[in-house]
């Protein structure tokens, strides 16, 4: 027997306190919500249970019944059938979504592990998409299919020993429907959370198991599956539990069929059609003991220790596909093809609907003629439409900012923080999280009442903030992304709990914070049943519920649909970056821990000594050139012709801020350009042209695409005499826009977006002159030699010749004709009007300035030059110079004080700007 003496640090009564609290605080913000609306709620309605009541009435007006409403409930004849009806769509429901998930998300890991981020984020898109609006499409999808099904059980009830046992398809139609429906919305979702799982999995399991013999789908039944379990218990109980809460619309007609309705619309016609709230709440209660029934059967089944459902954050990061047959991979390429096809076309469909003056079920990818009608039918059928969606809008958004705050702090806190009592509030999370929102409608209801909250916006996006399943989905990820020796490294550095979650967990945690922000936006957007009694002032409604009314006529709901679509699918192209990161958590978790700490505290106590890699300032610029660009803009809503001289003259400085569009370009072309002139200057290997385009992807064509589209749907709104809508738009989707005049301006309400054609082809001239520059050099020199900076300035002056000799060719046999030229004739008369002066290689020539810039700032830092007063001084001359340059050009005509007629002052402000990097 050995004594083992432990050695502790000595801890102050204070710091003892200080850190005793510390977990609290973080969790504090999500249990008050969930206690003040999530449990109080519900205790409220138990009591409510035992009274008659009506909601309308005083709380002082309740008479107690005692186990009148439960003795009424058991000896309701239409309850029991209802709940069986409930439970059994619920599954039917839940059930197809996961036999389809499992085998995808497996498909993607193993076959597609490259591409399981973008695919998973395509497949997850119909979830932003609400069922009523893609219900044209899906409705002819299920009817081809299920004629199949109906054909196949005929067939086989004509057998003598198995006709008896078949049923009828006729009767499970609806239900079949519904089932369908759901299993369009939600497989992407589920495909996202098991792709977060399967990557914590090590790949040497896999690899082990195929030198062993085992194949592609034994690997998914003796590895993925039983490792998955606990994931696939949370996600199909969600999946049954979210198939309970589709109420029918008992809401539009005071007449319902008792027989056949589901127990969710049962409940909410007692409540609030009979007036009945002490009734309804019995019926609560039991509906909710029900269904812990069926939860439990189904933890028994599959879901054993889910609760202890841990991650590791030093698991293999290897993003190499497992190899197999070809026929395999074609098979599998095929089934991926058609899942990426099917979760694109209803959304399509959706959008070119809203140009049609009735929707049509068939595929047909022709623009109508009737957009202009739809919206006049909309704003007449629905006159607060706009005020709607902003609502919707409002209380999304805080509720998606709400849920991502409460949801990070608390999952830190049951990540990575031992407090007394974690396990029980954890549990409780769990608890309220398996439990359905929709029993919670009524005694939410009840105490939005009592609070005089109804009508009012924060009674449904305060709620909205305690989610529990963000609290367990955020502890999931950090305990797999974030490395435990990477937090005690910081607090070995004295780093506070609070700095540790905002400097490292929170950049850490952006993949599923942005997915849960969406998750929280799309669940509340389309929350129909969860506001119907909240929202009852037709200007307080949001636009579910607008586009929910009976007396919409087909062609305002068509073009409502599209529209309500819209900010949604806006907010899923900002996040859809980090939703693909979030499905590759394992990707780049490797890294010198201690380093990676250090890096951070410097970072942010020691603001003063920047980074080498940081170009100070240039942060500062970019911010002066957009602000230029958008006064300018501004600034043409001012007639100044009938101003004071004064006015005349500062609106016409101010317009002149159109040169920031050339400081952009310089500035692009700079900080693009430095990678490069460090790999030349230090004899290291060329820079992964791959990698540079993909970052340049990703950065342009989420927010690019989605500005762009939006602006050409509101094109078609408001400008309907416009030219060349869809060739313009496939234009600035290839990025071919600054090519013929046509296309220069991709959309007429907003023109901004030309230039950036214009900068994706210098985007790309850029490197392949690099490549050019180390070509031509690494001839006469011997491999890991540095090259010479002179011959890298004076290769990049010959370019800069080059394009001047070209521009001129083009400004010489490129001129467009004299017909409809003119901003009187639209976009496109003031597009031909702009060339062929607008050009993309002239504007290459403001580019290739920012590269030369970025060649001297390398030469300089090479030399470990440091700042000192001399540059803040040239800097200051250049900015003087430059302000006092555009003042005395302010009344200037266009293309004058410019090289070649080339806009933009070239090279004098460029050269300016050169000079301020």
């Amino acid at each position: 027997m050995t004594n083992t003496l432990k050695i502790g640090i000595p801890t102050t009564p204070k710091r003892r306190f200080r850190s005793s609290w510390i977990p609290y605080a973080f969790i504090l913000p999500f249990f008050v919500v969930l206690l003040a609306f999530g449990i109080a709620p519900l205790l409220f309605s138990l009591w409510v249970s035992f009274n008659d009541w009506s909601a309308g009435a005083q709380i002082d007006r309740m008479r107690w019944t005692g186990l009148w409403s439960y003795h009424y409930t058991f000896d309701d004849e239409y309850f029991l059938p209802a709940l069986l009806r409930t439970v059994r769509a619920a599954l039917f429901t839940a059930l197809p979504q996961h036999l389809i998930a499992l085998p995808l998300s497996y498909v993607l890991h193993m076959a597609f592990k490259r591409l399981q981020g973008v695919l998973g984020t395509v497949l997850f898109l119909p979830y932003i998409t609400s069922s009523i609006a893609a219900a044209g499409v899906l409705g002819s999808f299920f009817t081809f299919g299920w004629q199949f099904v109906d054909w196949g059980l005929n067939l086989l009830g004509q057998l003598p020993w198995v006709g008896s046992f078949m049923p009828n398809a006729g009767q499970y139609t609806q239900e079949a429907q519904t089932a369908f429906s759901n299993l369009y919305s939600n497989v992407g979702w589920n495909v996202l959370l098991y792709l977060m799982i399967l990557n914590i999995i090590p790949r040497s399991v896999y690899e082990a198991a195929q030198l062993d013999g085992a194949g592609f789908w034994r690997m998914f039944r003796s590895i993925s599956l039983p490792l998955m379990r606990p994931m696939i218990f949370v996600a199909f109980t969600m999946s049954f539990l979210k198939g309970i809460q589709n109420p029918a619309n008992t809401w539009s007609s005071p007449f319902f069929d008792r027989e056949t309705t589901d127990l969710p619309t049962y409940i909410l016609h007692e409540g609030f059609m009979n007036a009945d709230m002490g009734l309804a709440s019995g019926m609560t209660v039991v509906f909710f003991l029900g269904l812990i029934g069926v939860v439990l059967v189904i933890y028994a089944l599959i879901g054993r220790n889910f609760t202890n459902f841990e991650t590791s954050s030093l698991t293999e990061s290897d993003q190499s596909a497992i190899n197999f047959p070809l026929g395999s991979r074609l098979a599998l390429k095929l089934v991926l093809a058609l899942s990426v096809i099917a979760s694109i076309l209803p959304l399509v469909m959706i959008l070119l609907n809203a140009t049609r003056s009735s929707p049509t079920s068939n595929i047909d990818f022709s623009l109508g003629e009737s957009l202009s009608y739809n919206l006049e039918t909309l704003l007449t059928d629905v006159p607060n439409f706009w005020r709607n969606m902003w609502n919707s809008v409002y209380i999304c958004v805080l509720a998606a900012l709400g849920v991502m705050g409460s949801s990070s702090l608390a999952g830190y806190a049951f990540s990575f923080l031992e407090f007394k009592g974690r396990a029980r509030m954890y549990s409780i999370v769990v608890g309220m999280m398996l439990f359905p929102s929709l029993l919670n409608a009524i005694p939410t209801v009840l105490v939005m009442v009592v609070l005089d909250w109804t009508n009012q916006a924060r009674a449904v996006w305060v709620p909205a903030t305690a989610s529990a399943f963000g609290v367990f989905l955020v502890r999931q990820y950090l305990t797999a992304s974030v490395p435990h020796s990477l937090l005690e490294a910081a607090r070995v550095d004295g780093a506070t709990e609070f700095k540790i979650f905002r400097s490292i967990v929170l950049p850490l945690a952006r993949p599923v914070l942005a997915t849960l922000g969406l998750l929280t936006f799309v669940t509340v957007w389309n929350n129909y049943s969860g506001v119907l009694a909240i929202l009852r002032d037709p200007e307080t409604h949001i636009v579910v519920q607008a586009m929910n009314s009976p007396k919409l006529s087909s062609a305002a709901q068509t073009i409502g649909i599209a529209l309500a679509t819209l900010p949604a699918l806006f907010l899923f192209a900002l996040s859809a970056a980090q939703i693909a990161r979030g499905m590759n958590i394992t990707s780049t978790i490797k890294f010198n821990v201690k380093l990676y700490w250090r890096e951070l505290w410097v970072r942010s106590s020691e603001r003063s000594l920047a980074p080498t890699n940081a170009l100070s300032g240039a942060d500062g610029l970019r911010a002066l050139a957009c602000l230029m660009v958008i006064f300018h803009h501004l600034s043409q809503r001012l007639n100044g012709n009938e101003q004071a001289d004064a006015v005349k003259n500062i609106q016409a400085f101010v317009m002149s801020g159109a040169v920031g569009v050339s400081a952009f370009f310089v500035l692009s072309g700079m900080l693009l350009a430095i990678p490069f002139w460090k790999a030349f200057l230090n004899g290291n290997p060329f820079p992964n042209l791959l990698e540079f385009a993909r970052r340049r992807l990703l950065r342009i064509v989420p927010g690019f695409y989605a500005s762009l589209l939006v602006s050409v749907l509101f094109t078609a709104f408001f400008v309907p005499d416009a030219q060349a809508v869809l060739t313009r738009l496939l234009a600035g989707l290839t990025f071919t826009s600054a090519l013929p005049y046509t296309t220069l301006f991709p959309a007429d309400l907003n023109g901004p977006l030309w230039s950036i054609g214009f900068e994706v082809i210098c985007y790309a001239l850029m490197p392949l002159f690099m490549a050019g520059m180390f070509f031509l050099y690494a001839r006469g020199r011997e491999t890991g030699a540095r090259a010479s900076f002179r011959i890298g300035l004076g290769f990049w002056f010959g370019v800069l010749i080059l394009t001047l000799i070209t521009h001129q060719l083009i400004l010489t046999d490129l001129v467009p004709d004299n017909v409809n030229r003119g901003w009187e004739f639209g976009l496109v008369g003031g597009a031909k009007s702009w060339m062929p002066n607008y050009n993309a290689v002239g504007m290459f020539g403001h580019y290739i300035l920012g590269v030369m810039v970025a060649g001297v700032i390398v030469k300089l830092r090479s030399r470990k030059q440091s700042a000192n007063w001399g540059f803040d001084l040239l800097a200051l001359m250049a900015f003087v110079v430059m302000v006092g340059f555009l003042w005395t050009t302010r009344f200037a005509p266009g293309f004058s004080f410019s090289l070649g007629n080339q806009p933009y002052f070239y090279p004098t402000f460029p050269l300016l700007i050169a000079i301020l990097l």
